[in-house]
């Protein structure tokens, strides 16, 4: 009963911060993932930002040991070129939840010119 309702309220929580933040349409480019030893990501979606791109996902911890780590996400636009890059924190995750609700905000210069979202789980900093 009780994991029924933290789901509930935290699918309440996203949807009230994701209709605050005029998320437009989904992007049609796509979306890499990439998981660690540690974490899985369940999914990964790109949508149109009021400046830039908003990037909203599901990542799950393999195991009870594993509570640290980072989202990074980049935009690569055609020949590979970097348009942008963000990290963000992984969400809360506890002994009994192993799995969480992610967001990140990628900005780039213009929107159309990315052709691929990469989205990667990393239990290490970035060197």
């Amino acid at each position: 009963m009780n994991r029924n309702i933290l789901r509930i309220a935290a699918g309440v929580s996203a949807l009230a911060f994701v209709s605050g933040c005029a998320i437009g349409p989904e992007l049609s480019v796509p979306v890499t993932k990439t998981s660690s030893d540690r974490y899985t990501l369940q999914w990964a979606h790109a949508y149109q930002g009021k400046r830039g791109i908003e990037i909203w996902g599901l990542v799950s911890r393999r195991g009870y040991a594993a509570r640290s780590g980072h989202i990074h996400v980049e935009a690569l636009g055609a020949s590979g070129l970097l348009l942008g890059k963000v990290d963000s924190s992984l969400p809360m995750m506890g002994v009994r939840h192993r799995s969480g609700s992610f967001g990140a905000r990628l900005q780039v210069a213009d929107v159309r010119d990315v052709v691929r979202i990469t989205v990667e789980v990393k239990a290490r900093p970035d060197i």
